[in-house]
């Protein structure tokens, strides 16, 4: 919050009281203690009097010109030591600071009011300089205060600032991250369906249920190109760099195989080993990886056999998923509801976790997609994920 400053009003209104208390107290004293004989230049009553006045009246211009306010009063002092010259001093530490203009005004004003008011004839030779020094040493604390005030605002607000844009950029990363998981959790299960609706159209000997088992392809296919619009809405504009998707579907890779192969995909699975201790990012990492590499081999080369080998090493998972060439022709309809959100999210998790991912067709026309994954050991029982020697082969029930 800020520090409360005087309005122009305000500040005009204490100028004006300081002028007027300077002049009454000014004129004052050369009235009521005249002196002018000890004066070093011994000026008549009403010389010192205008002299008083005059002082009192540069005043008025003490904040915009401070310097120029103490000099005038260092000419003023010569002819009699002005009651304006401590408000001068004042202002110089006030609203000038600490630098050599205000100390070198400060000091003509300082010895030209000794000098004036001849010091080594006075009784009292301490109170005015004092009260001189000690009245530009307040306003120095006064500035040096209202510096730290502003700095500690400037820096409350800078935070709030940030806060606001963490705030942001959290919202940013959870629609990002919304994003990525309805492209996990979602378009791969609805491409699932498309597919198997696609072999029932094909299989099915009744006209009425290739019908309805093609309208059933269509109707996936059209949902799939409207999650790509919604998953596109809700990243944000401009996205380059993805975020990581921390939830995932508590499936093996075996589960996901045997669903795959219920679609109808021709997979051969082997997973060889098992991880003394694998982290759960890990796993699911593992999980996601063979599941991205499954469906785009359904989308881009539906018929065509599908070759997943996990080796689960003493601190890392390697993975490997190889797709032959399209058998039956590429599913146009299915293969262009990519958001291309999926590959880029795996990438993008994959190198959270400290691996390596890979992925790009082969010669011969397949696919291949390749990652290794750290395990992040973690104190506990081995994650019940792996399996020892597993060899599924096609058609098997895994």
């Amino acid at each position: 919050m800020r520090r409360r400053t005087l309005t122009d009003r305000e500040a005009r209104g204490l100028d004006l009281v300081l002028v007027l208390l300077a002049a009454v107290m000014g004129v004052g004293r050369e009235l009521l203690f005249p002196g002018t004989e000890r004066r070093l230049l011994q000026p008549a009553l009403w010389i010192c009097v205008l002299v008083q006045l005059a002082g009192a009246m540069t005043l008025w211009w003490r904040r915009s010109h401070p310097a120029r306010v103490a000099f005038v009063n260092v000419v003023l002092n010569l002819v009699s030591p002005t009651q304006a010259s401590p408000i001068a001093a004042y202002s110089l530490g006030a609203h000038l600071g600490l630098g050599w203009r205000s100390v070198l005004a400060f000091v003509a004003v300082l010895a030209s009011w000794m000098l004036g008011a001849q010091l080594w004839k006075l009784e009292d030779m301490f109170t005015g300089p004092v009260v001189l020094v000690a009245l530009f040493v307040i306003g120095l604390y006064v500035t040096a205060r209202r510096a730290l005030v502003d700095a500690l605002a400037d820096r409350a607000e800078r935070a709030e600032r940030e806060q606001a844009l963490l705030a942001a950029r959290a919202v940013a990363d959870e629609r990002t991250r919304i994003a990525r998981e309805m492209h996990d959790l979602i378009a791969n299960r609805v491409s699932m369906m498309v597919l198997q609706a696609g072999a029932i159209g094909v299989s099915a000997p009744d006209p009425a249920v290739r019908s309805a088992s093609d309208q059933l392809r269509q109707t996936g296919i059209r949902t799939l190109d409207e999650l790509r619009g919604l998953v596109s809405a809700l990243r944000e504009p401009g996205e380059e760099e993805p975020g990581s998707a921390t939830a995932h579907a508590q499936t093996t890779v075996i589960d996901i195989v045997a669903a795959a192969r219920r679609a109808g995909l021709d997979v051969d699975l082997e997973v060889n080993g098992a991880p003394r201790a694998m982290s759960d990012p890990s796993a699911r990492a593992v999980d996601r990886i063979v599941q991205e590499g499954l469906t785009n081999a359904a989308k881009h080369s539906p018929g065509a056999a599908v070759e997943i080998i996990v080796s689960h090493d003493e601190d890392q998972s390697l993975v490997r998923v190889r797709n032959e060439p399209a058998a039956a022709g590429d599913d146009r309809g299915l293969g262009s509801t990519g958001a291309g959100a999926g590959l880029t999210g795996l990438r993008e998790r994959v190198r959270l976790l400290g691996g390596t991912l890979e992925s790009g067709a082969e010669p011969d026309g397949g696919y291949l997609l390749s990652a290794s994954v750290p395990h992040h050991t973690i104190s506990g029982p081995p994650s019940p994920r792996g399996r020892i020697g597993v060899h599924a082969r096609r058609g098997d029930d895994a």
